[in-house]
């Protein structure tokens, strides 16, 4: 199982609204889906892995510095879409929770709990605002491919062909 995080936990708790005690042991399973399903189909396999190996090769060799385009990437690009992703599973991973005892919604001594209502409308919303960065990634890559030729290639037997198709619906209609 994966577990390089292209978003740390901390950057979560410090641009999104997650609060600072949630436990990273919550947190880091939802970046891990965020990354493995949504970014991975966003982006495709080849990119995908070239990003966590950039992500690997930094935290264990010593002076390792990931170059810049894919620098770029991360930053500007994927960090604020699995900001929004997260937060979206973390919805639905926050509500009910696995216990010994089966599922169960835990509540706080002084918290009052969200509607299952008020959770989905949540998750709406950071899906929402995923699929925008979503888009703004595949502009860039488009426009950048010669960057980033992983963009460009894929096993078909092995690898998830990257979703270069643009889907993003303003709302307005002229």
């Amino acid at each position: 199982m994966n577990n390089i995080l292209l978003v740390p936990p901390d950057d979560l708790k410090k641009y999104g609204l997650i609060t600072s005690n949630v436990d990273v042991s919550y947190i880091n399973p939802c970046i891990i889906s965020a990354q493995d399903i949504d970014l991975q189909q966003l982006i495709g396999t080849k990119l995908y892995k070239r990003l966590l190996s950039e992500i690997k090769n930094r935290d264990e060799i010593e002076n390792y510095t990931i170059p810049e385009d894919y620098q770029t990437l991360l930053t500007d690009f994927i960090e604020p879409y699995l900001l929004q992703m997260v937060q979206s599973i973390m919805c639905v991973s926050e509500y009910a929770q696995f216990r010994n005892n089966g599922m169960s919604i835990p509540t706080g001594e002084y918290d009052m709990k969200a509607s299952i209502s008020e959770c989905q409308y949540l998750k709406n919303y950071f899906e929402g605002k995923a699929k925008f960065y979503s888009e703004r990634i595949i502009k860039y890559l488009k426009a950048n491919t010669n960057l980033y030729p992983e963009f460009c290639s894929y096993d078909c037997c092995s690898d998830l062909k990257p979703n270069d198709t643009s889907t993003f619906q303003c709302g307005i209609v002229l």
